[in-house]
């Protein structure tokens, strides 16, 4: 791993700050696992289309969840499944997950000294396809803002992010982004500065703003410069407020499990075309409640070293950022074997 990193210093930062963050053991899942997992996420992706959970879901959120994020949808988006024998739980929806670049770096570094694992490792363009397919998901985030020009620079935004756990990781994005002539910067939201209608780090213009903050409404006071640049149309920020309402608001997976909910809005929503079928919302209710019986919430990057399961969401879009074009609806990619 030292030896895929070529940095030694990152590789004892890595291993000193995330020492339990890969697997000891490799975790297999079962195709069925995996089928029933691709149908909680179906039926949840078409729940969300529909206007009578938006407005729900909006309705109980702060105002800055109804600003229209101009095409954005929110990268990285992890569900977190919890498999116990034969029982399959979902315990979130994060729309920040971390650790895809960690699984990157593993892939990497198993398939220069395992040969038996390329097999298991899904994906026929191996680490740099998934590498690539990130980037276009960056892309399309900026692209569908409206913005005609190349994506230029991008700040990785957390509180005190090099006292954050998974610091290593942005580094590694930071490599990636840079190795497509990318700027990029880690930085605290304090560090931002809105002067002029513009979005500055270090006195530079921002052009889209990865969000790794925890602050999902950007209501702190060290927000306010992104909250104002944001609400001003002259910054991307993805993931952004409406995806966290519509997705990872806990009080969201409560409804998933409450039957006269279901009721409710199944009555207002009898025409929209997306609405899930009342199996999938049998299921989909099914699994969601055995994740709130007692269950404790992981982190998003335990599940994904654990051989579990992140959505990639992209479409295929022609990228003015030069990454070229690709066709990618839903990906899943489950943690290296």
């Amino acid at each position: 791993m030292t030896e895929q990193l070529g940095n030694s210093e990152l590789s004892e930062l890595l291993k000193s700050r995330c020492p339990h963050v890969f697997a000891a053991r490799p975790v297999f899942v079962s195709s069925l696992r995996l089928r029933q997992v691709n149908e909680v996420i179906q039926a949840i992706e078409q729940t969300v289309s529909s206007p009578g959970w938006r407005e729900h879901a909006l309705d109980s959120a702060p105002p800055i969840a109804r600003h229209d994020p101009r095409g954005a949808r929110g990268v990285f988006f992890g569900y977190d499944f919890h498999l116990d024998d034969d029982k399959l739980g979902l315990i979130e929806i994060n729309t920040n997950a971390g650790g895809a670049m960690l699984n990157v770096l593993l892939a990497r570094a198993q398939r220069s000294c395992c040969s038996g694992v390329v097999g298991l490792s899904p994906g026929q363009e191996g680490p740099g396809g998934f590498e690539r397919s990130i980037l276009d998901m960056f892309a399309q985030e900026w692209s569908t803002s409206g913005e005609p020009r190349p994506l230029t620079r991008v700040v990785i935004l957390d509180e005190s992010p090099q006292a954050q756990y998974l610091y290593p990781e942005f580094l590694l994005f930071q490599r990636l982004f840079e190795s497509a002539g990318i700027d990029c910067l880690i930085a605290d939201p304090a560090d931002l500065a809105f002067h002029n209608e513009c979005l500055l780090v270090d006195g530079k213009p921002v052009d889209l703003v990865y969000n790794r903050l925890t602050d999902f409404y950007l209501e702190g006071d060290n927000c306010s410069a992104l909250r104002s640049a944001y609400l001003a149309d002259v910054v991307t920020v993805t993931p952004h407020p409406q995806a966290y309402a519509l997705y990872a608001d806990k009080r969201r997976l409560v409804d998933l499990t409450n039957a006269r909910f279901w009721k409710r809005l199944a009555s207002i929503s009898k025409s929209e075309p997306y609405w899930p079928s009342t199996s999938r919302l049998r299921f989909l209710s099914s699994i969601a409640m055995r994740s709130t019986s007692g269950k404790t919430a992981v982190a998003s990057f335990l599940s994904l070293s654990a051989g579990l399961v992140v959505a990639v969401r992209t479409e295929e879009t022609s990228s003015p950022s030069g990454f070229g074009k690709k066709s990618l609806a839903e990906t899943t990619w489950p943690s290296p074997l």
